[in-house]
């Protein structure tokens, strides 16, 4: 546990016509690659190679005995420049994570990042999110049945969250702890200035029903990053539309994809 040598696990899916473009997928807090399963089974992104990514303490992982936002992005960077041309695809926390790395990463082509409000420093988390007591829940070790209802709802609001709830209790408790005790440090880089100093494409996604995101601050920030940024609004969806409306972000997604492949 917490060897120098823990390396991220990944799943890879081959295009079936060979292209030479990856997308990348990096799950959220407490889930794991099976939240990606619309995605990776999507007949329109057949023709992409699709590369899931495992972070610590989640699914099937191996745990850490300290979890820092510095050592996971390092092991992030670490995996994903063995690849060639690709498109970093990140989900909440996943996303800040894509964010975190991008400075020191090679061969990216683009950014689509769903559910996740870049920050600023001094970090601005009460500005970026909604005022909502299950934001807590995020950074809590231990969940109680009522309290692990109220975080699946949180993240997802589909009909069915059984798979959001088994992503819970499948993930290291401690996780979220030293998450927020990381974010508390002040290990978060100023993500607002690293996707001002991109040139990189990036696309926004977000929930139309999504309650933990301030809609306002997102549509303000994106504005200031680069006017030309859209924001994709996947409506019948919350905070993870990747799970919630897949037809409509795997569209999102492969236009994304395709337009990049293109240039």
């Amino acid at each position: 546990m917490n060897s120098p040598n823990m390396k991220l696990s990944t799943f890879t899916k081959k295009a079936r016509d060979n292209s030479k473009l990856t997308l990348i997928f990096v799950h959220g807090n407490s889930q794991s690659p099976a939240i990606w399963q619309h995605q990776l089974n999507a007949t329109e992104l057949r023709h992409f190679n699709l590369v899931t990514i495992v972070l610590p303490g989640h699914g099937q992982s191996p745990r850490m005995k300290n979890y820092s936002i510095t050592k996971i992005t390092g092991m992030l960077v670490e995996k994903i420049n063995k690849e060639q041309d690709y498109i970093l695809v990140g989900h909440s926390l996943g996303g800040h994570f894509c964010i975190e790395a991008l400075p020191k990463l090679n061969n990216c082509l683009g950014l689509l990042l769903c559910g996740t409000p870049p920050l600023k420093k001094p970090l601005n988390i009460d500005e970026a999110f909604n005022n909502d007591e299950r934001m807590a829940l995020l950074f809590q070790a231990n969940l109680n049945n009522g309290e692990l209802d109220d975080l699946a709802n949180f993240i997802s609001s589909a009909e069915d969250n059984t798979l959001i709830k088994s992503l819970i209790r499948q993930s290291d408790g401690k996780f979220r702890n030293d998450l927020g005790i990381a974010v508390g440090k002040g290990e978060l880089l100023d993500e607002v200035d690293i996707l001002t100093m991109t040139k990189l494409p990036i696309a926004f996604v977000l929930g139309e029903l999504d309650g933990l995101i301030n809609k306002s601050y997102m549509e303000n920030i994106v504005m200031d990053i680069d006017k030309n940024i859209r924001i994709h609004s996947v409506s019948k969806s919350g905070h993870s539309p990747h799970f919630e409306n897949p037809t409509v972000f795997n569209k999102i997604l492969f236009e994304f994809a395709n337009s990049l492949q293109q240039s």
